[in-house]
């Protein structure tokens, strides 16, 4: 079954590519004939080709930039820059300062590779990505603190040396990196579409394939009436583990992600949520309001 290749930082030299050709998303994947949410995956550095998909690739550019070929992906995403004559700093690599000092990451990704739990995660990924790997159900209280209960999908799978973890949301993905400290996965996130990051934390599985999660889930909302910080439990039930197949696993995913309803009348909730999820998603951090009803979230509102 076809894998995805084996390529350091892919996206940011992707994106390389992609500047030097002043071609979007849509145009590299109406040429390559892909969907264009597979190279959205690319560049946000949630997945890399297979094998088929990256001659594809390697053909489309190759014709529209005829210095380029397969042995191009070997050069660091700044190399890359250089022999193809762009200046500015690729995605993913922040530019430099003048103490010499890498600063402002700009993706998680980048954040996260540098803390000692992500390198030791690093050193075992073949054992945890036995552990983690896989499609689940995610459940999750609002942060409306409505008392409705949301459900979406999430998948964590390995990508060389790294655990991943991409969460549906309503509106935009959160993609990020995963990293292991005793029996707790740690999540940083980030989205394309909403600033700041989303931080999780949960617990679960102990050297078996994981079946349940449990953990909060912190970030920023400013939506509706929400203006603030705010942390919430969330459940990952496992539902399948991943097939080896890259594109076929996207295919899944696609309608996996497709399917995420939320859930608002009490009757649907009870309906549908599993009964031991339910309780671990409402838990009692507040106080009784004016109108009678309880605060469920925590929510830390700005004070100047």
């Amino acid at each position: 079954m076809p894998k995805a290749v084996q390529i350091d930082d892919f996206a940011g030299k992707l994106d390389v590519v992609c500047k030097k050709l002043n071609w979007s998303r849509g145009k590299l994947a109406q040429q390559v004939g892909i969907d264009k949410s597979m190279v959205g995956r690319w560049i946000a550095g949630a997945s890399r080709p297979a094998g088929n998909t990256l001659m594809r690739l390697n053909d489309v550019v190759a014709k529209a930039i005829p210095s380029f070929t397969a042995a191009s992906w070997d050069l660091t995403a700044n190399d890359l820059a250089a022999r193809l004559g762009i200046t500015s700093p690729p995605h993913g690599e922040p530019a430099s300062v003048p103490d010499g000092r890498a600063d402002g990451a700009r993706t998680a990704a980048d954040f996260f590779a540098a803390l000692k739990t992500v390198r030791r995660t690093t050193e075992d990924i073949d054992a945890l990505a036995g552990v983690y790997a896989g499609f689940y159900n995610h459940w999750s209280a609002t942060a409306a603190n409505s008392g409705a209960i949301l459900f979406r999908r999430c998948r964590i799978w390995r990508d060389g040396d790294a655990l991943r973890i991409e969460v549906v949301s309503g509106v935009a993905n959160w993609t990020g990196v995963c990293a292991m400290a005793g029996a707790s996965l740690f999540a940083i996130l980030e989205s394309t579409l909403f600033p700041g990051l989303a931080l999780a934390a949960m617990g679960g599985a102990h050297g078996r394939h994981a079946k349940r999660l449990t953990g909060l889930a912190t970030t920023y909302q400013n939506t509706r009436n929400i203006n603030s910080f705010v942390a919430y439990p969330i459940v990952l039930d496992f539902l399948r583990p991943m097939s080896g197949d890259g594109e076929a696993d996207e295919r899944l995913w696609r309608t996996l992600a497709a399917e995420k309803r939320d859930l608002i009348e009490e009757k649907e909730i009870r309906a549908a949520v599993p009964p031991e999820v339910l309780a671990v998603l409402r838990p009692v951090v507040g106080t009784k309001r004016a109108d009678g009803a309880i605060d469920h979230i925590l929510s830390m509102p700005f004070i100047d």
